[in-house]
């Protein structure tokens, strides 16, 4: 499989697109991971690991869907675990601010 960009050159340009809110961005994210995986593994998994609560649903299904299933599942637990974690945080910053409560 032949590489057309080098690692340096991708990363970036997915990062820019992350919080992007037009659906073919995100699809087109994923598939960039997914195809730089097949170039550079190590990176690719790397950089999904770093980034995993910023990917959409939709980059993120992409991603990994040339993971192995055990790996895909543990990064899908690793990310709802995050999500999780993240809304938690969220709510209670939000009952903090509420001069109400």
């Amino acid at each position: 499989r032949s590489c057309l960009l080098p690692a340096s050159k991708i990363f970036p340009l997915i990062e820019a697109r992350l919080h992007d809110p037009h659906l073919f961005v995100q699809k087109a994210v994923g598939w960039t991971l997914r195809e730089a995986s097949q170039c550079y593994p190590k990176e690719t998994r790397a950089f999904i690991k770093k980034r995993l609560l910023d990917l959409s649903g939709v980059a993120f299904t992409s991603a990994v869907e040339k993971f192995a299933q055990k790996e895909k599942d543990a990064l899908k637990h690793r990310r709802r675990d995050g999500r999780k974690l993240q809304r938690g945080a969220l709510f209670r910053k939000e009952k903090q601010d509420d001069p109400s409560s």
